[in-house]
């Protein structure tokens, strides 16, 4: 199974919703984290409100039909694959800001023990420090 991002905000959407989806419980305070949060980084200065919500779509299309999922979340082969194609197209610097959006995104509410796991996979995969994941965690 692989899978392959186009540009790097197509990878971020993709990180997201791989947070959003972890526990199997999407919240309102996620989707107005992605909203008010996630939608003003710099990697999406190019998208107002209504082509943000078209890419979320894309993404969550793109990954959720070609990565292996189990109850509407990817399992963890799909991980792997969806960590594999973001490593392909992010800058290291790239990769340590999808993870702290990534982090922020789960602290959106309660950080459960899946997101927390993905949370893991995602700093190791990404080859986060440690000790700089911390700094991001708030920890």
């Amino acid at each position: 199974m692989t899978i392959e991002f186009k540009t790097p905000a197509e990878a971020f959407i993709a990180v997201a919703w791989a947070v959003c989806t972890a526990d199997k419980c999407g919240t309102k305070e996620e989707r107005d984290y992605l909203y008010e949060q996630v939608r003003h980084l710099d990697i999406f200065e190019h998208c107002d409100r209504v082509e943000f919500g078209n890419l979320m779509g894309l993404a969550y299309n793109k990954i959720f039909h070609t990565l292996p999922c189990e109850e509407s979340a990817l399992t963890d082969e799909g991980i792997e694959c969806l960590i594999q194609a973001v490593n392909k197209i992010l800058t290291p610097n790239q990769r340590v800001e999808v993870f702290r959006m990534a982090c922020g995104l789960a602290g959106a509410d309660t950080v459960s023990e899946r997101e927390g796991a993905l949370l893991e996979r995602l700093r190791d995969g990404f080859w986060i420090d440690p000790e700089g994941a911390q700094g991001i965690l708030g920890g």
